[in-house]
């Protein structure tokens, strides 16, 4: 029964990606077609430039000529945006720009009412697609019923020749789809935003093959979503053009072949020999297609060494233990690297800082090992901010005491002291590095971590779920996978990355069976995407960095007395980061980063619900702030941002996170009812179920955090003003010590 009273506004978003400067193609073919559109009620335009370098305003100058010339007035409003995803990925970031903006957190039933029609540049609609779209949409959508998709025919364009192709319900299963494009390509891609959210976007890894993959994710969503609808149009509404002199996806075989891959590794363990056999053969006959079984080079071995470097007089290594497991593992773990018996150490010391709950047992742990050690016990656990200063200024002491040329080795006291590739350990000798860059004018080196990430387990949720979901759909062989030797720096773990979107939708292989997968999940582990580094990276020194972390070489024993900043009480993440960027950028100390990592490790446990989404919304706030404190450290040097300029970047940064999470929460939500589907009726049903109630837990928190009204108080920037001012005034007082 169809809706009596249609209250319902639909709004239409077309997104146009643009690249390979086809400026004219843009305006006066897709453009065009879309500004003569017979239906033009709540019909927004979006154009993304993916150009390199970008043409914004050369493209915003031909739109708004082009629309004084059709006399549009307020008709189709039009606004250019850059691709600030993964560029030139066959458009995947740029059309994930363009989707994403349109989320608003303060909205939600917006984002369930919109459509998002997506057109090729070089493209072009008939006139009335968007009218006949939006009739599918009132025709098939009532109280039980949800149209997901409408998909028109396509005009075949070549030189001599148009041909027609249709989209079908045969097409579309997920069979065909790994054989050959469904026939639902860009240009009649017609897409409810809310869904198009759910089953994660484009998949920014992909150079090629991006429809497929899409059409793919969405036959999974819509099995789990039965009262969703695919309308198909039985008529050619779209025009794609094969006879332009341009370079596109299909022709440019070194992309096509590089999608080819990636698209084989994500799903070739899901279907039968025979489909398999099928698809490549049409890879082979369309695009000269051979699987590719080696993507990435490994490395074996490591740098040659240095001869003739001069021993550090003293290194103290500093962590905060509250953990006798910790400790215990952390110690176990260094003795494998000998230290007092290293050529390039003259003294070596450990500084420790506690709770007064462990001054009976550690004795007990550090005097079965030869090492010098100095434990610090507080009467109370601080927040880790206030440690890890108590900590600086402990070993700082500890230093002076001893020698005035000493270094500082910091640490988390979950690191383990070798790092990882190919799943294997391999060992470094952190002191012969760390000796290397004693005299290199550097005043601390930033290492990083193997392992898990250093990171709350909430804010890889996510990727981890996607991981989980595509090791219970392996149902012939293996699933193909890559080296997560990806790349130094490259975030392919983190959920809510600014700088890495192509490891969202890409996953990620894990070697056991589904039950400990689960189980690894329910105590607050990662099941995969730990971080690998080479060992031919080792010891290179990469760049400038503030992201200080537990792995941290201090040089200059000045930076020891630089406290973590941190001007709210119950937010005190990334705090290390607003210690570098004081080092920085009002001290001008010389901060690198240096590929030279510990392994982190957490203990399994029993996860603690409430402390994780704790340490996750501490985390987002912490994340925030830190921008903003960076902000204000490096316009201090010109002005000082008022209160009023601060609050506006406060709130554009939390608004964006906040989309950011509520993205996150469709596709989380999806793959959670994707993989209970999937896991019915066999055993390890169970143990989803313990994992699902996290997971509900983790969403409700979410929705409060996104709706929880979060401000940058004033006393907050007093007390940041404040410490920068002081911070300056003993920068200005060293400095003329220094010249006198």
């Amino acid at each position: 029964m169809l809706l009596e009273n249609r209250k319902i506004s639909y709004k239409i978003v077309v997104i146009i990606a643009t690249s390979g400067a086809r400026n004219n193609l843009l305006v006066e073919r897709a453009l065009h077609s879309v500004y003569q559109q017979t239906f033009n009620h709540n019909v927004d335009v979006i154009i993304v430039d993916d150009n390199q370098p970008s043409k914004v305003d050369e493209i915003e100058e031909l739109i708004d000529s082009k629309r004084k010339t059709l006399k549009l007035d307020k008709l189709f409003p039009t606004k250019v945006i850059k691709n600030v995803r993964t560029p030139n990925h066959s458009g995947t970031g740029a059309w994930n720009s363009g989707a994403y903006i349109c989320v608003d957190w303060k909205k939600l039933d917006n984002i369930e009412n919109t459509y998002l029609a997506f057109l090729d540049d070089d493209d072009s609609w008939e006139r009335d697609y968007l009218l006949e779209c939006n009739k599918k949409i009132i025709e098939h959508t009532n109280v039980i019923n949800k149209v997901g998709v409408v998909a028109s025919g396509i005009n075949f364009i070549e030189a001599n020749s148009t041909k027609m192709i249709f989209p079908s319900k045969d097409l579309l299963t997920q069979e065909s789809i790994f054989i050959q494009n469904p026939n639902i390509q860009g240009s009649n891609l017609f897409i409810n935003l809310s869904v198009f959210l759910s089953i994660g976007g484009f998949d920014e890894s992909l150079k090629s093959t991006t429809d497929r993959d899409l059409m793919m994710r969405y036959v999974e969503f819509s099995h789990c979503n039965p009262n969703m609808q695919t309308i198909f149009i039985d008529k050619p509404l779209v025009n794609y053009y094969n006879i332009d002199n341009i370079k596109r996806v299909t022709t440019d075989f070194n992309n096509k072949h590089m999608g080819l891959d990636t698209f084989y590794y994500k799903y070739k363990g899901r279907f039968a020999e025979k489909y398999y056999q099928a698809s490549l053969k049409r890879a082979r006959e369309k695009f000269q297609y051979i699987l590719n079984n080696n993507l990435y080079e490994s490395c074996i071995g490591g740098n040659a060494k240095i001869s003739n470097i001069q021993p550090i007089n003293l290194l103290i290594l500093g962590f905060i233990c509250l953990d006798s497991r910790n400790l215990i593992s952390l110690l176990d773990s260094l003795s494998r690297l000998k230290p007092l018996n290293s050529q390039y150490l003259k003294d070596f010391r450990i500084c420790i800082v506690s709770t007064i709950e462990n001054k009976e047992y550690f004795p007990k742990i550090t005097g079965k090992y030869p090492y010098k050690f100095k434990i610090k016990y507080l009467k109370r656990q601080y927040p880790i901010a206030r440690n890890r200063t108590i900590l600086q200024k402990f070993i700082y002491k500890v230093g002076n005491a001893c020698i005035l040329d000493f270094v500082s080795w910091i640490i988390d006291d979950d690191s383990l002291f070798y790092a990882l590739y190919n799943n294997k350990k391999y060992f470094i000798d952190y002191f012969y590095y760390i000796a290397l860059y004693n005299y290199k004018k550097i005043d601390v080196l930033i290492g990083g971590h193997c392992g898990e990430p250093p990171l709350p387990f909430f804010s890889t949720l996510r990727t981890q779920l996607l991981d989980l979901y595509y090791h219970t759909r392996v149902l012939y062989g293996d699933i193909l996978q890559v080296s997560t030797d990806i790349g130094y720096k490259e975030e392919f773990y983190y959920d809510l990355s600014s700088k890495n979107f192509n490891y969202l939708e890409y996953p990620f292989k894990y070697q056991g069976n589904i039950q400990s997968f689960i189980d690894k999940l329910n105590n607050a582990n990662l099941a995969t995407r730990y971080i690998e580094i080479s060992s031919c990276k080792i010891g290179k020194v990469v760049s400038d960095s503030i992201y200080r972390g537990g792995n941290t070489i201090i040089y200059n024993k000045n930076l020891l007395k630089i406290p973590n900043f941190t001007p709210y009480k119950q937010y005190n993440r990334r705090s290390d980061f607003n210690w570098a960027i004081v080092g920085k950028y009002i001290f001008h100390y010389n901060i690198k980063e240096i590929i030279l990592p510990l392994t982190h490790k957490r203990q399994y446990r029993n996860i603690n619900i409430n402390c994780e989404l704790q340490k996750l919304e501490a985390d987002l706030i912490g994340m925030i702030f830190y921008r903003i404190f960076l902000s204000l450290c490096k316009e201090s040097n010109i002005k000082i941002l008022s209160y009023s300029e601060i609050c506006e970047l406060f709130n554009n940064e939390i608004n964006k996170l906040k989309n950011k999470v509520t993205i996150n929460q469709y596709r989380i939500l999806a793959l959670k009812k994707q993989i209970k589907q999937y896991l019915k009726n066999r055993y390890e049903y169970d143990k989803f179920i313990k994992l699902e109630e996290n997971i509900d837990k983790f969403i409700k928190h979410l929705l409060y955090f996104v709706n929880k009204d979060i401000r940058f108080s004033k006393q907050a920037y007093n007390n940041s003003l404040n410490f920068i001012n002081n911070m300056r005034a003993i920068q200005t007082m060293q400095e003329k010590f220094e010249k006198s």
